[in-house]
């Protein structure tokens, strides 16, 4: 999985970004003891993924941010990363919104309930995105 998200073209034995799919591997605890909980480890490779326009890696952020792990707790960043996940969302991540909300079963810390809002907010944003997806514009060739 390191090789794989170093190499940025493979994609994870989850089908989707290894950097995002490492990064909540290692703040999750998922596969603890194989990959430990590491809030420093976490941090780098949702960073990456981030920085890669993952938006599970951007969501996956603002839960640290949300509970305080590896980094100082703020409902601010954590609003900020939401909205820079949904800007990023697109018809690929859709399979999002089957899956149950990880952050009110994430075990390893409560996520507050203003926060909890947030992550509602999000959850509609994105939902909307399935109502009115983007459009594609096309380019005129003079």
């Amino acid at each position: 999985m390191k090789r794989a998200a170093q190499n940025r073209r493979a994609k994870g034995p989850m089908d989707g970004p290894p950097e995002t799919t490492l990064g909540w591997w290692y703040l999750s605890g998922e596969h603890a003891p194989a990959i430990p909980v590491d809030d420093a480890r976490a941090l780098y490779w949702n960073k990456l993924g981030a920085e890669q326009g993952h938006p599970n890696a951007i969501v996956n952020l603002a839960l640290m941010y949300a509970t305080g792990l590896g980094v100082e707790q703020s409902y601010d960043k954590t609003a900020s990363l939401l909205i820079g996940a949904v800007e990023v969302f697109g018809r690929a991540h859709m399979w999002v919104l089957e899956e149950e909300d990880d952050w009110a079963t994430f075990s390893r810390a409560k996520v507050p309930e203003e926060y909890m809002e947030l992550k509602g907010l999000y959850r509609k944003a994105i939902e909307a995105k399935r109502v009115f997806p983007e459009k594609k514009t096309e380019e005129k060739q003079s």
